[in-house]
């Protein structure tokens, strides 16, 4: 039984950190300045609290909503941020670690992955190739590296469906309690994704249980309390942010809502598809990934659970476009991932097998072999390049908003004033200072005059060349020049600091 499980996950897992692990490792002590700072700062921000102020998973603080209630901000169960503060406490305070917890979360991922294919298919080289494409491609390549969530999320997810496949035909009390665990886990952190997972869960459950089996209190257990907790866990955060101002992040709020799933015009706006079109080419599959993906349609018929695996993809599909709008952020594709590598995995196996029958190859074994190693090297060399595509970073703005701490009293709250409300945490983040963020019409003398007194110390002016621009585009006459009567201790082409 050892050697069985040995070779079925431990070697295939050994390999592909051997060959991904350095890869994951590039740059991965570079600070949060890439493409995504503005959601990875947010994340970071909230794990630096937790290291300063004590883990809290049912509250969570941001840096840009200044020092009154309004700081507490919870969007999501905050799981990963304690993970990463613990990490902080152990070791260092480092943005790495965020990166380190990220990078293991893709492993496990792969495993699991490797194991559900595994056990629907019994196919080893099914099974690692499709972990391998799932490792690979640049949407996975990039943001498993990331200070986000969402590769530890989908671990979860992973993880929690592959003990509901392994108690479907158990029924060991282990694999209930770990499927009912990370199931509720991934619910919660990422309340979208849940859902639709239950369509191939319930589908594998009518193929392979009886009604009996279905109707059962341990099988309801395992599909409503997840849906229970993140019922309750949704309920929460509604109280929560309504108490501390931020009405706009609940279920109530129609604005909210549509800002994840968008509107009928959305979905025919060609622009907007050919965005999220260019997005899943470039991040899900690249060329080669979608002809493989597609050649995965005409294989799939040799799998025996082929049924199986449509219905796990149409709820993915299912879930891109009621969430549509959201997809514009292109690691919310992450979760769709899997079952799309399986696909890829499919048609490159069957067509190199194929291939090699029809012209009657001895040795067909080897042959194959060789083959799929070199188109996987081949692709996975295509993907690492395309994956590095934050080469746009700002270094020299990221050096400027870092020198506004070197300015500032210690331990101290400021104004952040820019041309229109921006509530980027990368604003805070970076150089480690706690504001309140406003737009430049509300900064006013009067207004000033109520912060100073409520314990804000400084202002900090960021892209001040366009507040003109921005009040005359907003028809608002507004003036900064009282502003002057305190010192200017920094000014930069974006950036000035005054001390009140």
């Amino acid at each position: 039984m050892k050697k069985t499980i040995r070779s079925q996950v431990f070697l295939p897992l050994v390999s592909l950190i051997i060959i991904f692990l350095p890869m994951r490792l590039f740059n991965i002590t570079t600070p949060l300045h890439n493409i995504t700072n503005f959601r990875q700062a947010q994340t970071a921000t909230i794990a630096l609290n937790f290291y300063k102020n004590g883990i809290n998973l049912f509250q969570t603080e941001l840096d840009i909503f200044g020092i009154g209630k309004e700081k507490y901000l919870t969007l999501e169960f905050p799981l990963y941020q304690a993970v990463v503060a613990v990490l902080y406490k152990i070791f260092f305070v480092h943005d790495m670690w965020g990166r380190v917890v990220s990078v293991v979360s893709g492993f496990v991922s792969a495993m699991f992955l490797y194991k559900i294919v595994l056990f629907i298919s019994k196919n080893h080289t099914l099974a690692f190739i499709s972990s391998f494409f799932f490792l690979s491609v640049p949407l996975n390549m990039y943001h498993q590296q990331d200070f986000l969530i969402e590769s530890f999320v989908v671990m979860c997810i992973l993880t929690g469906f592959y003990y509901f496949l392994q108690w479907i035909h158990s029924k060991r009390k282990i694999q209930f309690i770990l499927t009912l665990l990370f199931l509720s886990l991934g619910y919660i952190q990422k309340p979208m994704y849940g859902p639709f997972l239950l369509i191939p869960i319930l589908y594998y459950s009518m193929r392979h249980s009886s009604l009996k089996r279905m109707l059962s209190i341990q099988f309801l257990i395992l599909v409503i309390v997840p849906l229970i907790v993140l019922y309750i866990w949704t309920a929460h955060i509604n109280g929560i942010n309504i108490q501390s101002g931020h009405s706009y992040f609940t279920t109530y709020n129609n604005d909210h809502f549509l800002w994840n799933v968008g509107t009928w015009e959305d979905r025919l706006n060609l622009s907007f598809w050919n965005f999220r079109f260019n997005n899943i080419l470039n991040g899900m599959f690249l060329k080669p990934g979608v002809v493989f993906f597609f050649l995965g349609f005409l294989f799939v018929r040799n799998i025996k659970n082929k049924d199986f695996l449509f219905v796990y993809l149409f709820g993915e599909i299912l879930y891109f476009l009621i969430f549509f709008r959201i997809q514009s952020h292109v690691y919310y594709q992450m979760i769709i991932t899997p079952i799309t590598s399986i696909f890829m995995a499919l048609g490159i196996v069957g067509s190199v097998t194929y291939l090699l029958r029809k012209f009657k190859k001895t040795n067909v074994r080897i042959f194959r072999n060789l083959i799929l190693a070199s188109v996987l090297a081949v692709f996975l060399w295509r993907s690492f390049l395309s994956s590095q595509w934050d080469a746009s970073a700002d270094i020299n703005w990221y050096q400027r908003i870092t020198s506004i701490n070197r300015v500032i009293p210690k331990d101290s709250a400021g104004i952040f004033v820019s041309p229109g409300y921006d509530w980027n945490s990368a604003y805070t983040y970076f150089p480690k200072i706690k504001v309140l963020l406003i737009s430049v019409e509300d900064f006013t003398a009067d207004n000033l005059s109520k912060w100073q007194k409520g314990g804000y110390s400084y202002v900090v002016f960021y892209n001040y060349g366009s507040f003109e621009e921005y009040l005359s585009k907003v028809h608002i006459e507004s003036s900064q020049e009282f502003i002057k009567n305190y010192g200017e201790v920094l000014s930069l082409p974006d950036f000035k600091v005054y001390l009140l």
